[in-house]
């Protein structure tokens, strides 16, 4: 049995109301008290994701304890401070390019130089940025 930790709770009786939640569902749980400050709720690693969803439907209002190392970073552009931003397109990017190369370097017979433009290509894409700004177009590490 594989367990992974779903989320973790102050006290113990906001844990078993969690469970009884997923237990309606149809999802096995166990709650498990590592430290005397955090009561864990375990479920099985495939049934993880929806144990997540069924505990946002059913449980919102529970105090769930946030880690600091779990926490998400909320990620502002630095040109804008917008908070729309997506990852950009890398490796889609790369590769319609590298088609488009490949595809002209095979009809003109120049296969070395096709390579080489991929190389090049490559390189650039590496060091893009990895996000993208949906406001202003800006793109960052």
């Amino acid at each position: 049995m594989n367990l992974v930790t779903v989320t973790a709770y102050p006290e113990r009786e906001a844990a078993r109301t969690a469970r009884r939640a997923l237990d309606v569902a149809g999802i096995d749980s166990i709650v498990d008290e590592p430290a005397a400050s955090r009561v864990r709720l375990r479920v099985e690693n495939v049934d993880a994701l929806r144990a997540g969803d069924v505990l946002t439907r059913h449980c919102p209002t529970l105090p769930e304890i946030d880690e600091a190392d779990e926490e998400a970073r909320e990620n502002l552009c630095p040109e804008c401070a917008s908070p729309d931003v997506t990852p950009a397109q890398r490796a889609r990017t790369f590769l319609l390019v590298a088609v488009l190369i490949l595809a002209v370097g095979i009809a003109a017979e120049l296969h070395q130089a096709a390579f080489f433009a991929i190389a090049a290509a490559a390189v650039f894409h590496l060091v893009s940025g990895r996000w993208r700004c949906n406001a202003c177009g800006e793109t960052w590490d």
